[in-house]
């Protein structure tokens, strides 16, 4: 009898454990109607979040930092559901994946004309994020300029085209180096 018992308590105890989600790898979280703490969302809420970001990567000389304000497979399937005809053709055969591995190497001919150009990064901070007019064609493609200044009144302008998804900002395939100018 006691082993009857005993076999449908821990039946019980396995059918009741199935139903609940596994939270072994979950921090400890006590209050289950707060929001979560340090959720990162993805893509850059603003133009100017998005620019200091860039430059902490560039000025870090890592772009791991990057991966959120990336596109992902999610965004990949929206635009080639939402965008325009130029776009959904220009994605067609290209994964988020490629534009990644495209971006890193926009990353690092940027950073390899700022070592041509003798630009000390860690100098510069973001003085303007200039979000310029998108095509029509293309309404989710916004450029960014981005304008560097440092404190002997020098700047350096980059610009980016930008992908704008849900309110969100993310890099998309132009990252470029003009010149520097004396302010």
């Amino acid at each position: 009898m006691k082993k009857l018992w005993l076999s449908a308590v821990l039946l019980l105890v396995v059918l009741l454990r199935a139903g609940l989600p596994d939270t072994s790898h979950a921090a400890p979280y006590y209050n289950k109607y707060a929001s979560p703490i340090n959720v990162l969302a993805r893509g850059a809420a603003t133009p100017d979040e998005l620019a200091k970001s860039l430059l902490l990567a560039i000025q870090e000389n890592n772009t791991s930092g990057l991966n959120a304000f990336l596109l992902d497979e999610k965004e990949m399937v929206l635009l080639k559901n939402k965008g325009s005809e130029d776009m959904k053709a220009f994605l067609e055969n290209r994964t988020a994946t490629d534009l990644q591995d495209n971006f890193r190497r926009n990353y690092q001919t940027l950073v390899e004309q700022g070592v041509s150009q003798t630009i000390n990064w860690s100098e510069y901070a973001v003085s303007e994020a200039r979000l310029g007019k998108g095509s029509a064609k293309n309404a989710f493609l916004q450029p960014l300029t981005v304008l560097l200044t440092n404190n002997q009144q020098q700047s350096v302008e980059l610009l980016l085209e930008t992908i704008k998804l849900n309110n969100r900002y993310y890099l998309f395939r132009q990252l470029e180096l003009k010149s520097q100018k004396k302010i």
